[in-house]
């Protein structure tokens, strides 16, 4: 059962193995690897590997935020971030957009 959302799968993210790499190309691929994570408890980086490989078609809407510098992150409303001001996470479709996001 998939708990979380989705992002676009051409959203890169980075690999211990592979480098970098879309979100697609691992799932279609099923590419085991560890993938770049925050530890939210540590508040370190750490690698860890795929756990399942999902992709749902119809996974809720769809959100598309924009960072301070420009950059885009297309993400379902039922997919959580971490504000690290509220030591939390927060689902996408309940953020005011006032909130500083953890992206890495």
């Amino acid at each position: 059962l998939k708990l979380d959302g989705c992002v676009e799968r051409n959203t890169i993210v980075n690999t211990l193995e592979y480098g970098d790499m879309t979100i697609g190309e691992i799932v279609d691929n099923k590419i085991n690897c560890k993938i770049k994570t925050f530890n939210t408890n540590t508040n370190e980086i750490e690698y860890l590997p795929i756990c399942q490989f999902y992709y749902v078609p119809n996974d809720g809407e769809w959100y598309e935020i924009e960072l301070e510098d420009g950059r885009k992150i297309t993400i379902t409303g039922n997919n959580p971030v971490w504000i690290p001001e509220l030591k939390c996470y927060r689902r996408v479709d309940e953020l005011d957009g006032t909130e500083s996001l953890l992206v890495f």
